[in-house]
């Protein structure tokens, strides 16, 4: 038999390498692109990116459901950074409900704010502020932090995501002949 050179993931994922290169490069787009207030090319543009390399893989992987519920939440927060220019829109309120202002104390709105996806907006001055950083857990929370509509689907999306892989691999477990 010959080898092959397709590395197959639990639950049958396809194209893993490009949903762990999006999520690697929003980790760097946030916490070190940035870290400073600039808006920079690389916050406006990449990020809104690997929204676009998320739903490819999703689209790759569209047999499985958690990743279908994931892939409403890669398209929501596309929808919503980039009708924004390139990041997802905050209000100072929402970020004082969670007690981070330390976060924006120089940031003047419609500058992002440093180590987050955000952009600090007041409600009437976004488009699509439905979909924006909206959704607060309280700070005493262990997830205290303001998330968007399509951060809960992605979330949500994982633990299906979770369940689906750990379902399959009981069911292929059973499957086999016991020797």
């Amino acid at each position: 038999m010959a080898a092959t050179s397709s590395v197959r993931f639990p639950a049958g994922l396809r194209w893993s390498w490009l949903g762990v290169a999006a999520f690697l490069v929003q980790i760097w787009v946030v916490y070190f692109a940035g870290t400073q207030a600039t808006p920079g090319l690389a916050r406006r543009v990449l990020l809104p990116l690997t929204f676009v390399l998320l739903l490819v893989f999703a689209l790759r992987n569209w047999h499985l459901w958690g990743v279908r519920v994931m892939a409403v939440g890669f398209l929501l927060n596309l929808l919503a950074i980039g009708s924004n220019g390139g990041l997802m829109p905050i209000s100072p309120e929402e970020v004082a409900r969670v007690n981070l202002l330390d976060r924006i104390e120089n940031v003047q709105l419609g500058e992002p704010v440093p180590g987050s996806k955000g952009i600090l907006m007041a409600p009437r001055d976004a488009r699509l502020w439905f979909l924006s950083d909206i959704i607060v857990f309280p700070p005493r929370s262990p997830v205290a932090r303001v998330y968007s509509v399509g951060d809960l689907a992605i979330g949500l999306g994982l633990i299906i995501a979770a369940a689906e892989a750990v379902t399959r691999s009981i069911a292929k477990n059973r499957a086999r002949p016991s020797t």
